[in-house]
């Protein structure tokens, strides 16, 4: 009986000690959340805490809660391409981020006579200042994405805004080349 016990009270708690993110140490903050980002499953009972330090004094905490929220979101069901629509996100944030500038994206004129097509995804992360920072590719043809990494950068947002603090917001992108 004190086995199924112990077996019940540990599939009870929460995955990780979530006191660790109001410790002093920013790298032990960091640290958990980066084992929070890795969790497989639904966790809807961290989300609200993982939110609570994005506005943290210390920037790579931020940096770190909000890739671990877009991935507590995706265990969540959320789309990363369509996070802006995702029900997680509303109540945690005073506002979402907005596309302050238009995305200009040209098919790659040697991937059109090459005849490559498809898509490309990538993840960014939209800093407090609108700024668009960490472009990384993770799925799509190398000469299709170059064009999509180059427009990404050079994009403006209007920041996500939580308890009246402008805050970092992981955000997941889909671009699709088709030749016609």
């Amino acid at each position: 009986m004190g086995a199924f016990l112990a077996v019940l009270l540990f599939l009870g708690s929460p995955p990780a000690d979530l006191t660790a993110l109001s410790s002093p140490e920013p790298e032990r903050r960091v640290a958990t959340l980066t084992v929070l980002r890795k969790l497989e499953g639904p966790h809807p009972e961290l989300v609200g805490p993982v939110a609570n330090v994005l506005t943290d004094d210390v920037m790579a905490v931020r940096r770190a809660a909000a890739y671990t929220l877009a991935q507590l979101a995706v265990g969540l069901g959320c789309k990363p391409i369509d996070f802006l629509n995702c029900q997680v996100f509303p109540p945690l944030f005073d506002n979402l981020p907005v596309r302050q500038t238009k995305l200009q994206l040209r098919y790659p004129e040697n991937a059109k006579q090459s005849r490559i097509q498809g898509s490309v995804i990538v993840q960014f992360l939209i800093g407090e200042d609108g700024s668009v920072a960490d472009v990384t590719l993770l799925r799509g043809e190398r000469i299709l994405a170059e064009p999509v990494l180059k427009a990404l950068m050079s994009q403006r947002y209007k920041p996500a805004r939580r308890n009246g603090h402008d805050v970092p917001f992981a955000y997941v992108f889909e671009a699709s080349f088709r030749l016609s």
